[in-house]
Formats: C-alpha cells, structure tokens, sequence
C-alpha cells in the first residue's frame, strides 16, 4: 500500500515540479514585465540613487544601504547562494544564463507581490477570506492591471 501511495506522490510531484510549474513561473514573469512596461530597466538608475543616497531629513540609525542589505539578507539566504555554485558547477554557463533570465523577471513578480501586499495591509479587518478577495478585486491595483494604465505605488489607493 505504501508503495503504491509513493508512486502516486512521485508521478504528481514530477508533473508538479517539472516543465509545467518552470513554464508558469517564467511566463508569469514575462507578463509581468511587459505590464509594468521594463520596469526593471526604467527603474534601474532611480533604484541605484535611492539605495546609495539616504533620505534627507529621514528619521532613524540605519542608513538606506544598510536596509537593502538586511532585506536581501532575509530574501536570499545562504541556500540560495550554495545553489547558485552547484548549480553552476552541474550546469556550467547555461545554468548561469537561465538564473539571471530567471532573475530579471523575478523582479517584476517581487515588486507586483510588493505593491498587492502593500494594499493588502491597507484593507479593514475582516472575519472572511471571500471579503478581502472581493475588496482586492474590487480595488484600483486589480483595475490598474487588467486595464490600460499601468500600476505604480502611488496609483495604488486603500
């Protein structure tokens, strides 16, 4: 019994973790960037600016730089960068080309998963799952996305 229960966990895993789930993370990404209209190339110089230069007249110890780096601390952890050097080592520069392919389109899910979570927070207290879908669908990121005009933080409203 337990081995036909393995088998069947094995073929779904295999579905699962294949070629499927690569194809959706990538062409998630791909709309993403195309939505946000590169944003990561736009962005690119105001991103270096704000992340070398403190805020002026900012409140607290820790400068800008020093943010960054304990977010992407948290973000990327030690795994991440072992699996960078095997993967490397397994792959050789076609691995390399994929991960920064990867990594770029990465970029625009992680600032759409930002700018959700950022209204997410803004929404009242509510006891039901269908209440904050509604409200999240309901809001100007969804109309944002699905319309003409792209979405940015600021055109984003509670």
């Amino acid at each position: 019994m337990w081995t036909s229960i393995n088998q069947a966990l094995n073929i779904i895993d295999n579905f699962v973790w294949g070629v499927p789930l690569m194809v959706l993370i990538i062409a998630g990404g791909l709309l993403l960037t195309i939505r946000l209209g590169l944003l990561q190339i736009r962005k690119l110089p105001l991103a270096l600016k704000w992340m070398l230069q403190n805020e002026e007249g900012g409140k607290g110890e820790i400068s800008s730089f020093s943010a960054l780096c304990t977010a992407l601390s948290a973000t990327i952890g030690t795994g991440n960068i072992v699996g960078v050097a095997t993967a490397v080592c397994a792959g050789g520069p076609g691995a390399l080309f994929w991960m920064v392919v990867a990594a770029f389109l990465g970029m625009a899910t992680k600032y759409s998963e930002v700018c959700w979570q950022s209204n997410t927070v803004l929404l009242p207290k509510t006891d039901t799952a269908s209440a904050v879908l509604s409200t999240i669908l309901n809001s100007a990121w969804a109309k944002n996305l699905s319309g003409s005009q792209r979405f940015s933080p600021s055109s984003v409203s509670a």
